[in-house]
């Protein structure tokens, strides 16, 4: 069982890996630093916490380019599981993943949202 968030970023998918899979970038963003990090594919990064409120909990962050036309938008896909995939994550460990996506969305975005709208925006075209 697991929990699906995901948020947009203004940058490309390579920065948006790096901040993801780096432990001196995540610290310029956010102070929920995971035990453990794995860089996957060039777009899947895997956050574990062995034992974050009597869970062991990972993060699957998937990354991708939000349309063929803009380059400086970044969605991420962040599945949060349990290690017992049948036991739902419990509601600290959900709070914590929207921290996260939050607090990355902010580095990056600011207070912007990005919305289906925004996606022909030339902000997030090829500079």
């Amino acid at each position: 069982m697991f929990i699906r968030r995901k948020t947009r970023l203004n940058t490309d998918v390579i920065n948006a890996l790096r901040m993801l899979s780096s432990i001196e970038r995540i610290q310029k963003w956010t102070t929920d630093i995971p035990e453990h990090i794995e860089k996957m594919t060039d777009n899947h990064v895997v956050w574990k916490y062995d034992d974050f409120d009597k869970q062991s909990i990972i993060f699957e962050f998937y990354l991708m380019q939000c349309t063929q036309k803009t380059e400086y938008c970044t969605e991420i896909q962040l599945l949060l599981k349990t290690i017992d995939e049948k036991e739902p994550p419990n509601e600290s460990a959900t709070h914590k993943a929207e921290s996260v996506l939050e607090n990355i969305r902010f580095k990056f975005n600011q207070s912007w949202i990005i919305e289906d709208k925004d996606l022909n925006s030339s902000l997030l075209k090829t500079r």
